[in-house]
């Protein structure tokens, strides 16, 4: 027991001593994202939901019996070279080097870490030479947002689908006047037409992020549910909505995230459920803003009534 215990402190020595070495240069990650996080990775992997530390030159994201580590080695071009060491309890650290992009989605809120290229084990490598592509997102939520105004406040009603087939009878409502930007009322109904038995209950979510993405006219958001259903595979608490707007009507379209949920899909630009990155479609029309608002922006308030269609489907 005694020399297991001696061997795992060596490990951990061993560690702790090479990151040390490795963050004494002058690459650092951008100072807005010092601080603490929620840390989500897709593929998830070994780890879905974490928390994250960044300090200067180094990323600690912490799971039960397993810690990863990314330090910032060099920058080149618009790329991150990174040295990651996971570390599981038990077992000598796994050491990879990976080229990043970091997108600055909202400086206070929100952040993504996308890995773009791997390099191996191999610390000779650079960005710009050898290693082969990966597709691995990284996401950085703040742990205390601060709240973002909602884009379109407003009363109406709203019609989902789910695998191309809508939901029409009755029609679900939605309130997203009723408190400032944080608290909407989603209102869904039971769905005769596709025998989908709901009772009426209400789903609030917290927006703190809003952009559009480079290249794309397409608008998104990010939201906090405050009463999240983690009881799958999914552990998110947070959710990546989809929107478009009828400048002269109001009238929304509306997708919500799936696989995993808080982040957003290239699908998602398709009025079209029946991708697998897609929980459910909505549409939805204004019937009334809200009183003393005098925005022209419309319902996308009413997305809201996405998650409380998703309860339906779960």
């Amino acid at each position: 027991m005694i020399a297991k215990r001696a061997h795992i402190l060596g490990w951990g020595l061993l560690l702790f001593l090479s990151l040390l070495c490795a963050s004494s240069g002058t690459c650092v990650f951008p100072s807005n994202l010092e601080g603490d996080w929620l840390f989500y990775s897709h593929p998830s992997g070994a780890i879905g939901m974490a928390d994250a530390t960044v300090e200067g030159a180094n990323i600690t994201v912490s799971t039960s019996g397993l810690t990863m580590y990314l330090v910032c080695e060099e920058t080149e071009a618009d790329l991150y070279l990174l040295k990651q060491v996971v570390d599981a309890v038990g077992q000598p650290p796994n050491t990879g080097y990976r080229c990043a992009e970091i997108v600055d989605v909202d400086a206070a809120n929100f952040y993504y870490i996308k890995i773009v290229r791997g390099l191996g084990s191999d610390p000779t490598l650079s960005c710009t030479s050898g290693g082969s592509e990966l597709s691995i997102t990284f996401g950085f939520v703040a742990k205390s947002p601060v709240p973002v105004a909602f884009p379109v406040l407003g009363q109406g009603t709203a019609t989902y689908s789910v695998n191309g087939e809508v939901c029409f009878n009755p029609v679900s409502s939605y309130d997203g006047c009723l408190n400032g930007s944080t608290a909407f009322g989603l209102y869904p109904q039971n769905c005769s037409n596709l025998g989908i038995l709901q009772p009426e209950m209400g789903r609030q979510f917290e927006y703190i992020a809003n952009w559009t993405e480079d290249g794309t006219d397409r608008k998104l958001l990010l939201a906090r549910d405050n009463n999240p259903d983690t009881g799958g595979s999914d552990k998110s608490i947070h959710q990546c909505f989809v929107y478009a707007v009828d400048p002269d009507t109001g009238d929304a379209f509306v997708s919500l995230a799936r696989n995993p949920r808080w982040l957003c899909k290239d699908e998602q630009r398709e009025a079209s459920s029946d991708s697998q990155n897609i929980e459910m479609a909505l549409s939805m029309t204004r019937d009334a803003p809200c009183a003393g608002h005098h925005s022209t922006a419309s319902v996308v308030a009413v997305l809201l009534t996405t998650v409380l269609m998703y309860l339906v489907l779960n």
